[in-house]
This record gives structure tokens, C-alpha cells and sequence, in this order.
């Protein structure tokens, strides 16, 4: 019974990693694949890591990489991809608007005051701390919120978008590994192609950041 028991529980055992290996397979073709046509910086990682792409696409600068985090329950370990895109300029304060599972990391950043906005959709636990409230109000305006809610709105995902007066930068993560180099060239087409909402005009550079 036992012998039987362990073969069963071995069986399993290689079948899943025997699928995990299989998808990352395809996953390390895909991203190769895109950053071959993008002229990106790619690194394969080892047998059982995922790749890593760095570089500039679609006018910014991108990076996908692996991360393992802590369950909730610190019990077990969750692999995702990151994606992060560096919009090349700061903003009118500092501040950092994220999804609720970044509230540690948030706890350690200077920005102490909290603000609500004024959007029916937006999802309550999400966090918005800043410096400079008056400031961030008024650069939060419909079309960043909604913009932003979209983000953070992406299946399987979550999303922390932090920026001071010199940086910005977008940080997704997704429990997909993105295994398809077509739908990897929309996704970031996608997002790539409304960063610009997020940046500031030099209107509101030139009244906020007195």
C-alpha cells in the first residue's frame, strides 16, 4: 500500500515539474523571440530560471524579470512576472499608487499623507500615499485614474506605480508567465502606448511643483 501510495505521490510530482518545465520552455522562446525583434538585451537564465529582458521598446525603457515572493500566509513561495517601464521623467510630487499587496514595501517609503479619489470603479484597498496632497489631487485627474485603474485592473495582476520629481516608474506583476511572443508584443504595445497620459504637462509641472 505504501509502495503504491509513493508511486502515486512521485508520479505527480514529476508531472508537474515536468509541465513547469514545458511551460517555462516556451516562455524562454517567446521572450527571446521579442527581444530578438526588438533589439533587447535578453538573458535566458539557467535550465529552471526564467528569462530576463532589458532595453528600450516602443520609445521607453522596459524590463521583464522573475520574482518568488512569500505566500500570505508565509508558508509557501508564488513566482510571477515583473514588468516595469521607466517613463523617463518625474512627476509633480513624490507618491505611490498600488494595489494592496504592496502595503509593506509602501510602509517604508516617506510619503505620509493618504488621499481618496473621486472615481465610482476605483477599488477601495488600493493605496495612495503621498507628500504632497494638493498636489496629487489635482494630477489625478479622470483620464489618469482611468488610465490607472486599468492597470491595476489587469487579470492575474498588480501594479505599484511610484514617482518623485526626477523618476517614474510602472512596476507590474502577473502570475502569467507570458508564453507567446505575439501577445507579449500587445501587452507592452498597450501599455507602452498610454504611458504618456501618465506624465505630467508643463503646465501642471510649472503650478505644482512650486
Amino acid at each position: 500500500m505504501w509502495i503504491f501510495l509513493w508511486f502515486v505521490a512521485s508520479a505527480f510530482i514529476l508531472g508537474v515539474f515536468g509541465w513547469s518545465l514545458v511551460i517555462l520552455q516556451q516562455q524562454k522562446r517567446a521572450w527571446a523571440a521579442f527581444a530578438k525583434k526588438h533589439s533587447l538585451a535578453y538573458v535566458p537564465g539557467k535550465l529552471v530560471e526564467a528569462p530576463v529582458i532589458k532595453g528600450a521598446v516602443f520609445g521607453y525603457q522596459v524590463a521583464m524579470f522573475p520574482d518568488v515572493q512569500s505566500s500570505q500566509d508565509q508558508r509557501g513561495q508564488r513566482f510571477v512576472t515583473v514588468m516595469e517601464f521607466d517613463l523617463g521623467a518625474g512627476g509633480v510630487t513624490g507618491a505611490v499608487i498600488a494595489s494592496a499587496n504592496f502595503a509593506t514595501f509602501i510602509a517604508g517609503l516617506a510619503f505620509n499623507d493618504t488621499i481618496d479619489v473621486d472615481f465610482p470603479e476605483w477599488d477601495k484597498t488600493r493605496i495612495i500615499r503621498t507628500r504632497n496632497k494638493t498636489a496629487l489631487k489635482e494630477y489625478l485627474t479622470t483620464e489618469r485614474l482611468t488610465l490607472l485603474h486599468s492597470i491595476m485592473n489587469m487579470k492575474n495582476s498588480s501594479a505599484l506605480y511610484f514617482f518623485d520629481e526626477q523618476n517614474a516608474i510602472l512596476h507590474i506583476e502577473t502570475s502569467d508567465p507570458i508564453r507567446d511572443a505575439a501577445r507579449m508584443e500587445k501587452i507592452i504595445q498597450r501599455i507602452t502606448s498610454s504611458l504618456d497620459k501618465l506624465k505630467p504637462t508643463a503646465d501642471e509641472l510649472a503650478r505644482l511643483t512650486q
